[in-house]
């Protein structure tokens, strides 16, 4: 039951607790793999031309993991 302070703070039900706490933590784990990605790539990389860099993200595949990067980033 809430209570007209409750109310007012906000502390009511939430209604959407448990599906908002699974999804962080599928989030986080998916990040895992992204960032350790990223970090190695872009280290592996240093020093690189462009060159080199263009033809290493047009394999498709990477392309696609920088893409899942980029989006995750932005989404935060």
């Amino acid at each position: 039951m809430a209570t007209p302070l409750k109310r007012v703070r906000g502390l009511g039900a939430a209604h959407r607790g448990t599906e908002t706490f699974w999804r962080q933590r599928v989030t986080a784990v998916a990040n895992i793999p992204l960032v350790i990605f990223l970090i190695l790539a872009i280290v592996s990389h240093i020093g690189s031309s462009y060159g080199e860099v263009k033809a290493y993200i047009d394999l498709l595949f990477l392309a696609l993991v920088i893409l899942l990067c980029i989006a995750k980033i932005v989404t935060n």
